[in-house]
């Protein structure tokens, strides 16, 4: 038997009881494997769609909160840069919102569609996010549904979340 499956807790045959089954030698030893690897698997992956520069005239002023701070323009970021934005996600769930829900906080981003906008604003470089449940970028009211945020990708801080009306 091998030390990797003598190792785990859950594998409770002596060797003589494993001898005896030959048959459920490879069974076994895909259970050890299968659970091993879901055991290391790595944190769900979060993502979201990168906005064309024309999204900045409607995400300029949201319905139903204040939108990001005034800009100049929008970059384009690199995919390192949006890579990094992905793996920094979940600090976002930190954020308690400013504005229109005032405290609330955005708990699982699993259950939302996410917006990139990058804007240019005072010369710096940013990232809008907007959160969405049903995919719209732009909703009036909607409550904890709708919602954006800053980025700081120089910083990897996040900023500014603002939470929908009440619906």
């Amino acid at each position: 038997m091998s030390q990797a499956l003598r190792d785990h807790s859950f594998c409770h045959f002596s060797r003589r009881s494993f001898r005896a089954l030959p048959m459920a030698r490879p069974v076994l030893l895909c259970v050890v494997l299968v659970f091993s690897s879901c055991h290391r698997a790595p944190a769900t992956y979060l993502s979201g769609l990168l906005l064309p520069p024309w999204y900045a005239s409607i995400l300029r002023r949201p319905c139903s909160r204040p939108g990001p701070p005034p800009f100049d323009d929008t970059w384009q970021p690199s995919e390192t840069d949006l890579a990094l934005l992905n793996s920094r996600l979940p600090r976002l769930t930190r954020l308690r919102a400013r504005c229109c829900i005032k405290g609330q906080r955005i708990r699982d981003l699993r259950h939302y569609s996410l917006h990139y906008l990058p804007i240019v604003h005072s010369g710096h470089q940013l990232i809008y996010i907007v959160g969405s449940i049903g995919g719209a970028v732009d909703v009036c009211d909607g409550g904890g549904g709708y919602w954006g945020a800053l980025n700081d990708p120089a910083t990897g801080t996040f900023s500014d979340l603002n939470v929908n009306g009440v619906p």
